[in-house]
């Protein structure tokens, strides 16, 4: 109950009795262990199963399952789970939350990896259309808080910018996201007319629309490539 109201003061979630996740630890493979420490991400470890509180603070872990076993894998075969199943991990009966006549049990949050039950609860799965929609929605909420709220929502480093005394770009924080690829390239069969445009727009750039600095910054970027050739 202590933690069920942590969660309902901090994180406005009513029966909510712990957050569940596991994580894998790496290791150096001990002699003669072949793969059986080899996960799928391609390294070795044991993996770390744990149920957290409202603040974060550990309630209970299961710790030294081979990384070869999934999250899912490795929860169904701790003790804490079984418990859940058979209805003997000790939780409050149902109850209404505050403000509602909704009858709910008390449950543990886990993401897809985990089964959902009586007493895990996990989100809905998104199917592509709803993908879409959620990309779709995230793509207005960065035009609104681009527009209103730019201080708070980009801080220094989040955004690629340029280093004009250098005359260099400064790579933002987003490329180290692993989620976000580069679309494959493909090469394309090009007309002539447009061949013709992005020469005119080549002219223009070094003439009459020239900026003052542009010369210089093509130079270091040479001297950058040609460097880091060699280096390669």
């Amino acid at each position: 109950m202590r933690v069920a109201h942590g969660f309902k003061t901090r994180w406005n979630f009513p029966n909510c009795v712990g957050a569940i996740d596991g994580k894998h630890i790496l290791i150096r493979p001990p002699p003669d262990s072949g793969s059986y420490f080899y996960n799928y991400k391609g390294s070795h470890s044991i993996v770390l199963m744990a149920i957290c509180d409202a603040n974060c603070e550990f309630l209970y872990v299961d710790i030294g399952c081979n990384g070869r076993v999934s999250d899912g894998g490795v929860w169904d075969n701790t003790l804490i789970s079984s418990r859940i199943v058979t209805d003997t991990a000790g939780l409050p009966s149902d109850a209404k939350p505050q403000g509602s006549d909704r009858m709910l049990p008390y449950v543990f949050v886990a993401d897809d990896a985990f089964p959902l039950q009586r007493h895990i609860l996990k989100p809905f799965s998104l199917t592509r259309p709803k993908v879409e929609v959620v990309v779709l929605a995230c793509t207005a909420l960065h035009n609104f808080l681009r527009r209103d709220h730019v201080t708070q929502y980009t801080p220094e480093g989040s955004l690629d910018c340029e280093d004009v005394a250098r005359c260099t770009i400064l790579p933002g924080t987003w490329r180290e996201t692993p989620d976000l690829l580069q679309l494959q390239r493909k090469r394309r069969n090009t007309s002539r007319e447009a061949q013709s445009v992005r020469h005119d727009f080549m002219e223009y750039f070094n003439n009459e629309g020239a900026v003052s600095w542009q010369y210089k910054a093509v130079q270091n970027h040479s001297k950058i490539s040609i460097t880091n050739f060699v280096l390669q």
